[in-house]
């Protein structure tokens, strides 16, 4: 097999296992939101607020607005930093300050949390738009791979040599 097809055997292997990662993790974070509709409230407080910056491993730059908040339930304290069911991370820097300037230290805030897990929070129940654009990805990834698979299986099975290019 020459390197374009080995390449390409990789790139679908990754999708077929990266695909149903990222439709799964999406629509959790969908669900998680659905559900929470039903959770109970408590009074809560800001703590701090702050936009952390972290670097993935290919050296981009991740953003994320980092909000701490206190609440009580049946007279225990908790700490959280959930803001909402979507990825926390954002790649510009404005939109991670937007993000955190709805908060400002001693705002009071209304937490919802969850009463199998009390310490489970979140202060926004929304669903966020990227959970329902990483499960559409991750779907997408995954049909894709499923066809070109099916592309060279058929290739193959048709007895034509293993070394010609399909992709």
């Amino acid at each position: 097999m020459d390197g374009a097809v080995v390449r390409a055997w990789l790139f679908i292997i990754a999708c077929l296992i990266g695909g149903p990662l990222m439709c799964s993790m999406g629509l959790r974070n969908a669900n998680e939101a659905v559900h929470a509709a039903t959770w109970p409230t408590a009074p809560g407080e800001v703590q701090s607020v702050e936009v952390k910056t972290s670097r993935g491993t290919r050296g981009r730059e991740t953003f994320t607005p980092d909000v701490k908040y206190v609440y009580a339930v049946r007279g225990t304290k908790y700490e959280s930093d959930r803001i909402d069911f979507g990825d926390p991370g954002f790649s510009s820097q404005e939109r991670a300050r937007a993000v955190a300037e709805r908060y400002r230290v001693g705002q009071s805030v209304t937490v919802h949390y969850d009463p199998a897990n009390l310490s489970a929070a979140v202060l926004k129940l929304e669903g966020n738009l990227d959970n329902w654009l990483l499960a559409g990805a991750g779907f997408a990834m995954t049909v894709g791979a499923i066809f070109a698979v099916r592309a060279r299986w058929r290739k193959f099975s048709d007895n034509e040599s293993e070394s010609e290019d399909v992709f």
